[in-house]
């Protein structure tokens, strides 16, 4: 495509595996898939894209994070710690390319309703299983919200660094 096109104008790293367990329950192995996924993938992808963006003088890189890039909550501290070091790697990045006329916004969703309907495999009963008021409260990210956000940082010429979807993502960064 590169070749055909000469240039590579966007980037969407969504790429991502989840984990809940505990920290002293979760294996090495567990954790290591975590940040080669989460947070090694991404790295590996903006090497390859950046150098024809910065050639190009412009470009959109926009990572999917999580609400757990912002925040840090039990039972998921390996998969949080990989979405920090996500977290991080775009903001780094952002400073380093703005410069040539590339931009890196990273996108914090909140938790996004699956498909699947059935109950969570937690370790914990999470509370919009036990309460309906937290359902109605703070609703589900759809993955259609997170696409229309993708759309509208791709179509403005300056995107934010950092955007928060759903009310849960938008609540937890208000209290930390």
């Amino acid at each position: 495509m590169v070749k055909k096109e000469k240039r590579i104008d966007a980037l969407v790293n969504v790429a991502g595996v989840s984990l809940a367990k505990t920290i002293s329950d979760t294996t090495e192995e567990e954790y290591k898939n975590l940040l080669e996924v989460n947070a090694l993938g991404q790295f590996r992808l903006a090497k390859v894209v950046v150098p024809y963006m910065k050639e190009n003088k412009a470009g959109n890189i926009i990572n999917i994070i999580s609400l757990n890039g912002l925040v840090s909550l039990p039972n998921f501290g390996a998969y949080c710690a990989s979405k920090f070091a996500a977290s991080a790697l775009g903001v780094s990045l952002d400073y380093e390319v703005r410069s040539f006329g590339v931009r890196v916004t990273n996108i914090f969703p909140g938790a996004i309703e699956r498909k699947s309907g059935g109950e969570s495999n937690m370790p914990h009963r999470p509370l919009r299983e036990k309460y309906k008021l937290f359902r109605i409260l703070l609703p589900f990210t759809k993955d259609e919200k997170i696409a229309d956000v993708v759309m509208n940082i791709l179509d403005t010429s300056d995107p934010p660094n950092r955007v928060i979807v759903g009310m849960d993502a938008k609540l937890t960064n208000l209290i930390y």
